[in-house]
């Protein structure tokens, strides 16, 4: 009861995330900057108008020439915007398979990046323990972090949190520590500040709801390419389980995240057209319909067909040969086929 309650809880996170996301994504990820100017125009109309005297013209009468001039004077403001990053980093969806954070034959079965969890289980209370190296997994939904100017405005402190986190030590809801919300204080340090970043990342956070916990951790990081992210951490969880059970949980792991956006702080002063890009294509999910052209019964009133299904697709360019050599990933895969035989759809 416990785990579906928490996971009811991330959902409801997750719905007033989308709702502010819609309102306002735009103002949280991007600051815009703008510069009004006036405009000033001035003009000067000179009209020179001669009257001819009348009667002889061989008479020499004094001119009757007539000048006069009008000053036109116009104003009007205009407004150039610039558009520039207003994060250092923005997350999707982050995952990490941890090792031996409990007996090895009560495994979760997360596997080595915590993401092949059983789809049965994964809003179950009853979890079936496995027998694996990489006995439970770690998982942040939506996270962002801004830069945090402290000690002479160095911008490499950030502060942020995420929709919500879940660390599950083990197959039993006594051990799992779920947060939404929680706010986490990060030091990264740049090993290499070239995509790929690589930095050592040092982290406080604080949960307060379902489970209260405080977490410190540090990891090493390598990316990110088209929003792919590889990384190794270590760390210890203090407080409280859904259950309301003690821990005291040191945990180590290798993770992995997807539609990940990390920001040098020099290109938080850079405007968005002019950043690098590092991948081919970057999306949130791809459905793409096909044919089957073999297997299917020659009897058949129908084609059999297909769905494939592509959460989080990415074709990430690598940083070699001028980036002409890429390769895709996916964080989900899912692929549907349904074949025809005499009129009856067999899948």
């Amino acid at each position: 009861m416990g785990r579906c309650l928490a996971l009811a809880l991330l959902m409801i996170a997750l719905l007033v995330w989308e709702g502010c996301s819609v309102a306002g994504l735009r103002g949280i990820v991007t600051r815009t900057e703008k510069d009004t100017y006036t405009h000033t125009r001035q003009d000067t109309t000179f009209t020179v108008e001669y009257q001819n005297a009348p009667g002889e013209r061989g008479v020499v009468y004094p001119s009757n020439r007539t000048i006069t001039s009008q000053r036109a004077l116009e104003q009007y403001d205009s407004t150039a915007e610039r558009f520039y990053p207003n994060f250092i980093r923005f997350a999707v969806f982050e995952s990490a398979g941890l090792l031996a954070t409990g007996p090895s034959d009560q495994a979760v079965g997360g596997g080595i990046f915590g993401v092949y969890v059983d789809p049965s289980e994964a809003f179950s209370d009853n979890i079936r323990p496995k027998s694996a190296v990489f006995t439970g997994f770690l998982s942040r939904f939506a996270t962002i972090e801004f830069p945090l100017y402290w000690f002479d405005e160095l911008p490499t402190w950030t502060i942020g949190t995420s929709v919500g986190e879940l660390f599950q030590f083990e197959a039993t809801n006594a051990r799992a520590v779920v947060g939404t919300f929680p706010i986490y204080l990060r030091k990264r340090y740049f090993l290499r500040d070239q995509i790929p970043y690589v930095t050592l990342t040092g982290a406080v956070g604080l949960g307060f709801s379902p489970s209260q916990y405080l977490n410190l951790a540090a990891s090493l990081d390598v990316g990110s390419l088209g929003g792919l992210n590889v990384r190794a951490l270590t760390g210890i969880v203090l407080g409280r389980s859904l259950e309301q059970e003690t821990i005291v949980q040191p945990y180590v792991g290798i993770g992995v995240s997807v539609l990940d956006f990390h920001n040098h702080p020099r290109e938080l002063r850079r405007q968005w057209k002019d950043h690098e890009h590092s991948s081919w294509s970057i999306g949130l999910a791809r459905i793409e319909p096909f044919l089957l052209l073999s297997g299917g019964d020659t009897a058949a009133t129908s084609p059999s067909i297909g769905l494939q299904l592509q959460l989080a697709p990415t074709t990430v360019a690598f940083p070699v040969g001028d980036h002409r050599i890429c390769a895709g990933v996916d964080l989900f895969n899912f692929v549907f086929a349904y074949r025809q035989q005499s009129g009856n759809r067999n899948s």
